[in-house]
């Protein structure tokens, strides 16, 4: 699929523009809008609350498959995601924190922080997309400098050390309360001053749900393993040199040497962490990255094969159906994988 620059979408949505309505200081948003043109029609509300946070609530129907290459800024701001409905694709090559690519889907819910980057966005024709985003600067989170113990780890980090570092983190689904509260941002009620208000409370109760869930899951996951923490970090270490080098992995006891553990602790920090061992982890990593590229980038089955590093095809093929059920030319052909098999 043949990417735009962010000018060249603009340019091509304003030359095939059939409606655009835009409001500003409306029913208690900053500005509402609505967009059709030939790639899709888009709704978005937006409203900027005290100390730069912000709450955008974005609907799209997708007319076209789209792949829109763009910058985010140096001082881009922490983002919290809820994904209502829909998916697209990112492509991230050469970020070191973060995977190459990952995909965002319906019903869950992310937390990022990934500024001066490159990334590519592909979204697929025919999808119906609903997401409400919420963006607030390192400086609101520090207005809780007397209280940041509870916070996850990852928002901790951020605030800990001068060049904070990058990362995109999945929640996982979002909850009947998260649900609760942003059916009530999408239906709010009041209106002018009194409906901001409203919608800030409840911006504010969404994130802390989200703060809570991801504190959680970290809380389930450290007391399992008997790691410190900078042996943890090394396990996250190991598992990002593996994504990087999936076509050509170093050995068990080279990615040891590469973060600075044993083998033997590198091992038990999968199995605790991951529920997985190193190379088991590396298979379904690769399994998943082939999916993503026939399913969705449509790649010939040999090129998949080679690029998840199988250098013989019949070993890619078997390993692909043991996972999914499905051959990798079904899937490409969009034959969804067996239900039997966990997916």
């Amino acid at each position: 699929m043949e990417s735009l620059t962010e000018v060249e979408f603009d340019e091509w949505c304003h030359e095939t523009l059939v409606k655009e309505e835009t409001y500003c200081d409306r029913n208690g948003f900053d500005v509402i809008s609505r967009r059709q043109h030939s790639f899709g029609e888009h709704y978005t509300r937006f409203v900027e609350f005290r100390s730069e946070l912000e709450l955008e609530i974005w609907e799209g129907n997708i007319y076209r498959d789209e792949s829109v290459s763009g910058q985010h800024e140096e001082l881009m701001p922490l983002v919290s995601k809820f994904y209502l409905s829909g998916s697209h694709h990112v492509l991230t090559p050469g970020i070191k924190e973060i995977p190459d690519d990952y995909v965002e889907s319906g019903g869950q819910h992310y937390l990022l922080y990934l500024p001066n980057i490159d990334e590519i966005e592909q979204w697929s024709a025919g999808d119906r997309v609903k997401q409400i985003r919420i963006q607030f600067p390192l400086d609101w989170l520090r207005t809780y400098s007397k209280e940041l113990d509870s916070l996850p780890i990852t928002l901790r980090s951020l605030l800990d050390r001068p060049n904070p570092p990058r990362f995109h983190q999945s929640g996982g689904g979002i909850t009947p309360a998260m649900l609760r509260v942003l059916r009530q941002i999408d239906d709010a009620p009041y209106s002018g001053a009194i409906k901001r208000i409203y919608l800030e409370s409840k911006v504010l109760e969404l994130l802390a749900l989200q703060f809570n869930q991801l504190a959680e899951n970290e809380r389930a996951i450290h007391p399992l393993s008997s790691l410190k923490p900078v042996e943890i970090d090394r396990v996250y270490q190991a598992r990002d040199i593996l994504i990087k080098q999936l076509d050509d992995p170093p050995s068990l006891l080279d990615l040891a040497r590469m973060v600075g553990l044993s083998d033997r602790k590198l091992r038990r920090g999968f199995r605790d962490i991951f529920g997985t061992t190193v190379f088991g982890y590396l298979h379904d990593y690769r399994m998943e990255q082939a999916r993503l590229l026939l399913s969705v980038n449509k790649m010939r089955v040999a090129d998949v094969a080679q690029t998840v590093g199988y250098s013989q095809l019949g070993h890619f093929i078997a390993s692909f159906k043991r996972k999914f059920g499905i051959t990798p030319k079904e899937c490409q052909m969009g034959k969804k994988p067996s239900a039997a098999f966990g997916i």
